[in-house]
């Protein structure tokens, strides 16, 4: 590898961690520490789905496996001041997810009053839930440091 091209893979390692570092923290922020970042208004659930998720991959043995997951997604208006809103997203970041559909349709039904938690900078963008997955703080996390660990390894050789 020519001393440029590893100047160049050091400098995007370095970039991508902190980019990552970044956006943890940024969520960190946002769903934990800025308790009052999300206002609570009232709304109400106008329909409830069960989206249906899943992935195929091969085991050690070669043999395919197949995961599916089901996740909400409650349609629901809500109102802030005099203006009323309709709303799509549970949760943001790492969504909570459900093995059976029955298991999401049981979370709301139509026509239940919820509590949704709104972006007082963006009213349009709500959420009904607003604990975030820790998995997808760990998965970044882990990322970065992946990264950064990366980055020291190319830095080593350079000097």
């Amino acid at each position: 590898m020519t001393k440029v091209m590893t100047y160049f893979t050091f400098l995007l390692a370095i970039g991508m961690a902190f980019f990552i570092f970044f956006l943890m923290a940024k969520n960190i922020y946002r769903f934990y520490l800025a308790g009052d970042y999300w206002k609570e208004t009232k709304g109400v659930i106008l329909e409830v789905k069960a989206e249906l998720e899943g992935y195929s991959s091969s085991n050690t043995h070669g043999h395919k496996t197949h995961d599916s997951y089901y996740i909400p997604k409650p349609k629901y208006e809500y109102w802030v001041g005099s203006e009323s809103f309709t709303g799509e997203t549970y949760q943001t970041g790492m969504v909570s997810t459900f093995e059976t559909e029955d298991e999401v349709l049981s979370l709301f039904t139509i026509g239940q009053e919820v509590v949704v938690f709104y972006n007082p900078d963006n009213p349009k963008e709500a959420i009904l839930s607003k604990d975030q997955e820790k998995g997808s703080i760990v998965t970044f996390g882990i990322m970065g440091i992946i990264l950064l660990g990366i980055a020291f390894f190319i830095g080593r050789k350079l000097y």
